[in-house]
């Protein structure tokens, strides 16, 4: 609440210190919200002191144990990657965990590489955001995972899976919380999987809460593009310019029977099955 205004005649010593009041304000609002730059590291950086963090081109952050960043404390966080964000190969190991709530914009430059999970999602927040301009890889199951009741919006215009230490038993996205969770893969973008295990290599696994899925760029996987397992409400728009391509699989498909969701545009009491297109999927 701002204090109220006294004219100079009514209030003189309040009004000749309050230039000072305010400046005081000032600096701790600024302090309080400062942009904290993370440098080079070859030891797991926990951040939990600040609301917004920043990575900038040329910066490495490389770990032999455990996850390479740990984001904790203060919520929501931002976070701008331009650098290169390496996890060590333990067993569930990320590049990035957010344990709060959370967004990550991943620049054009920006590189993360997990082992089980590139970026992992695991709270019960409702704004769990990447914007992904980069790449964003695991070596071993899921370049992005929403885990807990996480919800939010994953756009990508990069790629997913796009680094040369991906193994046969990658998937691209998994959807793992019971939250409600969009995934937009723009033209020009890619999501893939690994390419070649016997039970692992989807382009986006949904396996709990409901999702909304629109592709106008390429999901390229081994097994399904897209497999709904969580028979809870999952929507895929698949755009003109989309291709959802599968090696031995279905472009699209359910294993738990994934409710189909009546869009507005539709007369009421019709349905559109779960996953339609505007052009052919392979």
């Amino acid at each position: 609440m701002s204090k109220q205004r006294y004219r100079g005649r009514d209030r003189p010593f309040f009004t000749e210190r309050r230039p000072h009041s305010a400046a005081v304000l000032l600096l701790f609002a600024m302090s309080a919200h400062a942009v904290t730059t993370l440098g080079p590291s070859s030891a797991t950086q926990t951040v939990s002191t600040d609301t917004s963090y920043l990575i900038k081109p040329g910066t490495a952050i490389t770990t032999s144990s455990g996850n390479a960043i740990n984001v904790e404390g203060i919520a929501p966080v931002t976070m701008s990657n331009a650098g290169s964000i390496i996890s060590s190969t333990d067993n569930i190991a990320a590049a990035v965990v957010f344990d709060v709530p959370g967004s990550l914009v991943n620049q054009v430059s920006g590189a993360a590489l997990g082992h089980t999970h590139g970026i992992l999602f695991n709270n019960n927040g409702a704004a769990n955001n990447i914007v992904n301009r980069g790449d964003v890889s695991a070596r071993i199951s899921h370049a992005i995972t929403y885990l807990g009741a996480a919800s939010g919006t994953v756009d990508n215009f990069g790629t997913l899976n796009a680094n040369s230490a991906v193994t046969a038993s990658t998937d691209g996205i998994l959807l793992g919380s019971t939250g409600n969770v969009t995934v937009n893969n723009h033209a020009g973008a890619v999501i893939r999987s690994g390419m070649g295990d016997q039970d692992n290599g989807s382009g986006i696994l949904v396996s709990a809460g409901t999702a909304l899925i629109g592709n106008d760029g390429l999901i390229d996987a081994y097994h399904e593009g897209i497999l709904g397992r969580s028979g809870l409400p999952m929507e895929v728009r698949n755009g003109a310019t989309g291709v959802i391509r599968s090696t031995i699989g279905r472009a699209c498909g359910s294993k738990a029977g994934a409710r189909s969701i009546t869009p507005a545009s539709l007369p009421a009491g019709r349905k559109r099955p779960f996953c339609y297109s505007a052009r052919t999927t392979s």
